[in-house]
C-alpha cells in the first residue's frame, strides 16, 4: 500500500492510493471509505429551529431548511446543547432590501446549572451573556473572497412603505448527528475517488487511432482533444485480474476537523463496523448468545438478515467474498437491500459442497472479514506514517 502526491490543507485533501498490482485493491473499500465519510461522521448542525415571527417573502419551512444547512465550526466530540442562536431583525429603515446573513446571529451560552440536561429550552440559556463577535466568527466561520469577509446569506427583508415592517425572529439550538440522520449533518462538500489514469496506455491507443484514421496535421490537435475527452477514463491502471488498484482521492470539507482527520476517522469507523459484523457472526456460532443477525437456510442457500447495515458494508463483503478463485469457499455471494427506507440488508451465500456445513461457512465468512479488516488497517497505518 502506498500514498503518493498527498496535498493537505485545512479544507482540502487529495492523494493517490496505490495497491499491489499482484494482489489488487478492491474499489469497494474505496467506496466504503467514501460512503462512511459522507454518512457516519459526527457533525454539529441546527436542528431545533423555532420561528417566532416571519412576514418575509420566504415561508417558515424553507427558512428552516436553509438555516439547517449552514455549517458550524463546533467540535462534535465536546458539544452538548452548548449554544443558542437567535436572529431578531426588522427592516425599519429606508433600505429597499435588507440582507439577513449569518452575521445577524446572536449566540448565547448554556447556563452552568443546565449543563447536564438532555433536553433544553430557551430558558436554559444565559440571554444576558452574548458571545463576542470574535467567538461568533470562530463558530460561524465567514469566508473571505479577495480580502473581503462575507457571511452566508439567509434571506432578505424588503421595505414595505407602510407601518407594517418585514421582520424575522427565530432561535435555534444545534445538536450532533450524522449524514444517516439528515443531509444537514454532512459537512463534506466533495468526496470523490477515481481510477488513476494510465497515460502511457492512453497515448499508445491515441497514436494507433491517429494512424488507423489517417488524421492529417490540420485536424490533429482537435482529434487529440476529442479522443481524450471521450476515452480517457477507459485507460486506468489494472491489476493482474484487470481490476483497478490505483486510485485518486479528493476530499473537501467545512467540518470542525480537517479532511485528513475525517479521512482517518472514517477508516476507523469502517473497521469497527466490520468488527461488529464478526462479533454478530460469532454469536450465531455460539448458539447460546443471541445475535441481532437473523440466520436462515433454504436448501443450500444461507440467508443472513443484517440490521443496522447498508450498502457500505454489503458491497465490501460481496466484493471480497465473491472473489471467485480456486481457494474460494462459495459459488455465489450477494446482498440486497429489500427496502430503501428500512435499515438492513440481506446477505445471501451459496457455499461449495465441501463447505456446506453451517459452521464451516460462517467461519470462512469470518475469515474473509478479518482479511478485509487487515487490508483497511494497512491503509490507515500507511497514512499515519505519512501524516
Amino acid at each position: 500500500m502506498e500514498y503518493i502526491n498527498i496535498k493537505d490543507s485545512n479544507d482540502e485533501l487529495s492523494f493517490e492510493l496505490k495497491g499491489d498490482e499482484s494482489v489488487g485493491l478492491d474499489k469497494s473499500i474505496m467506496n466504503g471509505i467514501r460512503r462512511t465519510l459522507i454518512s457516519s461522521i459526527d457533525t454539529v448542525s441546527f436542528d431545533n429551529i423555532k420561528i417566532l415571527e416571519n412576514n418575509t417573502s420566504v415561508h417558515n419551512e424553507y427558512l428552516k431548511q436553509r438555516i439547517s444547512l449552514i455549517p458550524l465550526n463546533i467540535d462534535p466530540a465536546k458539544y452538548k446543547n452548548d449554544y443558542l442562536f437567535m436572529i431578531d431583525v426588522t427592516n425599519d429603515k429606508d433600505n429597499p432590501v435588507l440582507k439577513v446573513t449569518t452575521n445577524d446571529f446572536n449566540i448565547y451560552p448554556l447556563k452552568k446549572t443546565s449543563a447536564y440536561k438532555d433536553n433544553v429550552t430557551i430558558d436554559d440559556y444565559d440571554l444576558d451573556n452574548k458571545l463576542s463577535d470574535k467567538l461568533k466568527n470562530i463558530i460561524i466561520k465567514p469566508f473571505k473572497i479577495r480580502d473581503i469577509i462575507s457571511y452566508i446569506f439567509i434571506t432578505e427583508l424588503k421595505s414595505t412603505n407602510s407601518n407594517e415592517k418585514q421582520s424575522l425572529k427565530l432561535y435555534a439550538i444545534p445538536n450532533v448527528g450524522t449524514g444517516y440522520d439528515h443531509a444537514k449533518y454532512n459537512n463534506i462538500s466533495n468526496c470523490l475517488y477515481t481510477f488513476h489514469i494510465d497515460e502511457e496506455q492512453f497515448n499508445e491507443s491515441l497514436n494507433d487511432q491517429i494512424k488507423i484514421k489517417n488524421i492529417d496535421k490540420d485536424n490533429l490537435d482537435d482529434f487529440k482533444v476529442d479522443y481524450r475527452f471521450e476515452n480517457i477514463e477507459r485507460f486506468y491502471h489494472r491489476d493482474i485480474n484487470t481490476e483497478p488498484y490505483w486510485y485518486d482521492f479528493n476530499i473537501t470539507g467545512y467540518h470542525y476537523y480537517s479532511p485528513i482527520i475525517l479521512y482517518k476517522q472514517s477508516i476507523n469507523i469502517l473497521i469497527n463496523k466490520l468488527k461488529d459484523c464478526i462479533q454478530e457472526f460469532d454469536k450465531i456460532l455460539l448458539l447460546d448468545v443471541e445475535s441481532k443477525f437473523k440466520y436462515t437456510k433454504k436448501d443450500k442457500l444461507f440467508i443472513i438478515k443484517m440490521p443496522d447495515y447498508d450498502d457500505t458494508i454489503g458491497n465490501i463483503i460481496q466484493s471480497h467474498v465473491s472473489n471467485l478463485n480456486e481457494k474460494s469457499f462459495i459459488n455465489i455471494c450477494g446482498y440486497r437491500k429489500p427496502h430503501p427506507l428500512e435499515f438492513y440488508i440481506e446477505l445471501n451465500l451459496s457455499p461449495k459442497e465441501m463447505f456446506s456445513n453451517d459452521n464451516q461457512t460462517l467461519n470462512m465468512l469470518i475469515q474473509s472479514l478479518n482479511n478485509i479488516i487487515l487490508k483497511i488497517i494497512d491503509i490507515l497505518n500507511e497514512i499515519n506514517n505519512k501524516i
